[in-house]
């Protein structure tokens, strides 16, 4: 099991403006705002809870942005850059948090769809174009300037099969949230540390079954693959170890992948791991098992928090338990009583902020 302290729960009051939907893109918390991505658009709230703005709304009608984009925030300027990979595919638009005001774009040195990117610092972005936006580019990864110009590259030296049965050169996916930069080609699992514009194999993953030479974009059953976390905690990284079974019904006309699934904690400070046996809810107290399928866990974000949501259902149904049983610090049952007097099933779900605990135990 893992343990957390607890740092805050904030609760959020639903109003026409600020429903939320039930699929959350991007969650960025730091201690003057909370920013919620979903699938309608990106909401602005102050670090209790409160509902601010919704500062952009998708769709395709002017000042909209199309779903999905890909975002990086800065909380020391307050920045949020925003890459709209269908709508404005050759810049960055720049949104000020605080001001509520966009400012000027930032030119993409590369034009076009790009497949991952963070703010490396206040000058300097780190990207990579999409997977299969290749023309004549041979970076893995590349940097540019806030004014659009390159400054270095990574070459790519690894290739993989296309949906379109052609060998392409991967990109990589950047894992941000430690001191360390990390990423990781699109179908390989080594994740590689970035030092001096190289870079250096820092986790692989090895298999009892040999793998395809070339990774292939259409999986075949029995291959595996390593899904690790957007953000990576400074402390521990998660991630799941998946075999492919093969497509199933999902519902009328459609199939989904299906996948055996294996969970692994890593201690970063000491580089101890463990399979993830079951995990336990304190809150909800709802115990998941590796048994059952995949199992979901608190999210981690890049400044050492994670965060959970809960519906109001989940909260409304559980049974608090006794004071001599309680697992969780007194002032958040306290704060959970407060919410729920007044809390409807219709309201937005409630976000639970917790730092996880400097000694983690691996067995």
């Amino acid at each position: 099991m893992i343990s957390w302290t607890v740092a805050g729960l904030s609760n959020w009051k639903t109003t026409e403006e600020s429903v939320l939907g039930s699929y959350f893109h991007y969650v960025f918390i730091d201690d003057k705002f909370i920013i919620i991505v979903d699938l309608n658009g990106i909401y602005k709230f102050s670090s209790e809870g409160k509902f601010i703005k919704k500062i952009i709304r998708f769709g395709r009608g002017p000042d909209e942005f199309t779903p999905n984009p890909q975002l990086s925030y800065s909380s020391q300027t307050n920045l949020l850059y925003i890459n709209d990979n269908y709508g404005n595919k050759n810049i960055l638009s720049r949104y000020d948090v605080k001001s509520e005001k966009f400012l000027e774009p930032v030119k993409k040195c590369f034009p076009g769809q790009w497949g991952s990117f963070i703010l490396l610092n206040d000058s300097t972005i780190i990207g990579s174009i999409a997977m299969y936006e290749s023309g004549s580019n041979p970076y893995a990864l590349f940097t540019q300037n806030l004014q659009g110009e390159f400054l270095s590259g990574i070459y790519s030296k690894s290739k993989a099969i296309s949906l379109k049965n052609e060998s392409e050169l991967q990109r990589m996916l950047i894992i941000a949230g430690d001191n360390t930069l990390h990423a990781k080609y699109y179908f390989t699992d080594t994740i590689f540390k970035i030092d001096e514009n190289k870079l250096y194999p820092w986790l692989m993953t090895e298999y009892n079954l040999p793998q395809p030479d070339q990774p292939h974009a259409n999986r075949k059953i029995g291959e595996k693959r390593s899904s690790f976390e957007r953000f990576e905690n400074p402390g521990f990284m998660i991630f799941r170890n998946l075999t492919y079974k093969g497509l199933v019904p999902f519902k009328a006309g459609v199939q989904k992948a299906e996948y055996d699934t294996v969970c692994f904690f890593i201690n970063k400070s000491n580089g101890k791991y463990a399979v993830i046996k079951s995990y336990s809810d304190d809150l909800s107290g709802k115990v998941q098992a590796s048994e059952a399928g995949n199992m979901v866990f608190p999210s981690s974000l890049p400044n050492n928090l994670l965060y959970s949501f809960y519906y109001p259902y989940e909260l409304l149904s559980r049974s608090v338990p006794k004071s001599g049983n309680r697992l969780l610090p007194e002032n958040i049952y306290k704060q959970l009583n407060s919410i729920t007097v007044t809390l409807k099933e219709t309201d937005n779900p409630i976000l639970f902020i917790g730092v996880p605990k400097k000694d983690q135990l691996i067995p």
